[in-house]
């Protein structure tokens, strides 16, 4: 069973509030029965059954976008929750993750681009073995950076906090090294 974060300021929205109730109730199941991309096949007949009401996509559509564009049609049958993504993983899609690598082929089958994900900040592409060769060319900088500083300070790059925190400690030692040689 999916999980989803569902937002409980729409209750105190007015977009919402505006909707009779079977189409509250739809917003619902649109929102926990979209895929983890954030698309929803339209399948009004089944929700109809469950619930015994009538309703009707394209007013769906009108009721869900009233003052901002919520919900994007595809096409007739698909619909994309243009907030989704963000809401569900945060403003950055990173290839390396496999969940993000995923919804990227998801919106590549349905030939959706990228300004449509409102929110989205930043595309990160796959490290390439560059990058790798780069951290390890790193490491002698690294140790004689630490030789000057007296306290751990990592960076942003976790993959590189080991490295940095093994040649702060070798610098701690040829420090300590340093100091008995001159005391003795």
């Amino acid at each position: 069973m999916a999980k989803r974060f569902i937002s409980t300021e729409v209750w105190s929205e007015d977009w919402f509030l505006d909707m009779p109730n079977e189409y509250k109730l739809f917003w619902f199941y649109v929102i926990t029965n979209c895929d983890h991309a954030g698309i929803f096949k339209v399948n009004l007949r089944s929700f109809c059954g469950l619930n015994e009401v009538s309703l009707s996509s394209k007013k769906a559509i009108e009721y869900f976008n009233s003052g901002k564009e919520r919900v994007i049609e595809i096409n007739p049958s698909i619909w994309l929750i243009s907030d989704f993504f963000v809401f569900q993983y945060g403003p950055v899609l990173n290839l390396n993750n496999k969940v993000h690598n995923s919804i990227n082929n998801i919106y590549k089958k349905y030939k959706i681009d990228f300004i449509f994900i409102r929110g989205l900040v930043d595309l990160k592409e796959r490290t390439k073995d560059k990058d790798k060769d780069k951290d390890k060319d790193n490491s002698l900088t690294k140790k004689q950076k630490f030789e000057e500083n007296e306290e751990f300070k990592p960076s942003g790059n976790f993959k590189a906090q080991g490295e940095e925190l093994y040649a702060w400690r070798l610098s701690r030692g040829n420090k300590a090294n340093r100091s008995r040689k001159e005391d003795s």
